[in-house]
């Protein structure tokens, strides 16, 4: 018997690919927000690099941190990959709407329901499109806040992982067990 070295979990759907890695502690939620070198609704076509790495608030359902006294619900930490824009976003769970909201993205998503995300940005650079399915090409954007919608102008966005500190502590748990039967089978393997 011989040993071999695991690679994180992965588990491949219709968006692409979702590792253990990609799932936190109580109230953490992985989106991709825009993708890279696409045109979106809106006529921006995003270079990769425009966003780099930042960090913002989570605004409320379709952009809820621009009403009137509307609370950030926590913040994301904005990351790029190779093909597009992503956050780690961080509920803060001590507030009623935030557990509302990071529940509602939980249950579309165990429900087959993929949510959309927006973002609030300026443009820090930018140059003029082909004029007519591009409007602009986006260089370099500040973002302000990142948002569940019904309808994003950006296209492919997408929750990746949304989980609960229990389902945390049950993939924890496992992960240990497959450790100790690791470790079992490899004692073996060093005694025989």
């Amino acid at each position: 018997m011989t040993s071999t070295k695991l690679a994180p979990t992965e588990s491949i759907t219709d968006q692409g690919t979702a590792t253990t890695e990609d799932v936190g502690a109580h109230g953490k939620v992985t989106v991709v927000f825009a993708e890279f070198d696409v045109v979106d609704h809106h006529g921006d076509l995003t270079e990769r690099g425009a966003f780099g790495n930042q960090t913002v608030h989570i605004s409320g359902w379709n952009h809820g941190l621009w009403e009137t006294n509307a609370l950030p619900l926590g913040v994301a930490r904005i990351y790029e990959t190779h093909k597009d824009a992503r956050a780690d976003l961080q509920f803060n769970m001590q507030l009623q709407a935030a557990r509302d909201l990071f529940e509602a993205i939980r249950f579309d998503m165990a429900n087959g329901k993929l949510t959309q995300y927006s973002y609030g940005f300026d443009v820090e650079n930018h140059s003029p499109g082909d004029g007519e399915q591009c409007r602009r090409i986006l260089k370099k954007v500040l973002v302000h806040e990142i948002s569940p919608v019904t309808v994003a102008a950006g296209i492919g966005t997408h929750t990746v992982s949304a989980k609960s500190e229990l389902e945390d502590i049950r993939a924890h748990v496992e992960r240990q067990e497959l450790a100790e039967i690791l470790r079992s089978l490899y004692l073996e393997d060093e005694a025989a």
